[in-house]
């Protein structure tokens, strides 16, 4: 191959990794349906809503994810007033090195608390192993 095709090649795979990468795996429905609270939520948290690819996670992955979330005492108030951990959505970054590497992560993960209709997304850093923001209902903001 010359270099021309390789290098088109290689965008063009760059590109399809960055499209199917580009969403933030963040699924926050209610139970009412009500999409306004789905985008408060998810602005809450300081991210962009988009579909994406469906990610399978690891059993590990979930593992680690929720020990971080459970250990945290906040979290661990919502279990105990009947919350329950419904779904752990990672969120998925790309990250391109200097020499053009690209890289796919998933240092940070939510999950979501449901309690009848209420909801709860907890916003949990692997890298730092610490929760770094709750949001309940849209409402009420727990900044770590």
């Amino acid at each position: 191959m010359n270099g021309r095709l390789l290098a088109a090649l290689s965008v063009g795979v760059a590109l399809a990794v960055i499209l199917a990468s580009s969403a933030i795996l963040v699924h926050a429905r209610s139970t009412e349906g009500s999409e306004s609270l789905q985008r408060g939520i998810v602005a809450g948290l300081g991210l962009r809503q988009r579909l994406g690819p469906r990610v399978e996670v690891s059993e590990e992955y979930r593992r680690k994810v929720i020990d971080i979330a459970t250990k945290d005492p906040d979290v661990a108030k919502l279990l105990a007033e009947g919350y329950n951990i419904t779904a752990i959505k990672p969120i998925v970054k790309l990250y391109v090195g200097g020499d053009g590497t690209v890289t796919l992560r998933a240092d940070e993960a939510v999950v979501v608390l449901r309690k009848n209709r209420n909801i709860a997304l907890v916003l949990v850093n692997l890298r730092e192993e610490r929760v770094t923001r709750i949001i309940i209902r849209g409402i009420t903001v727990i900044e770590k």
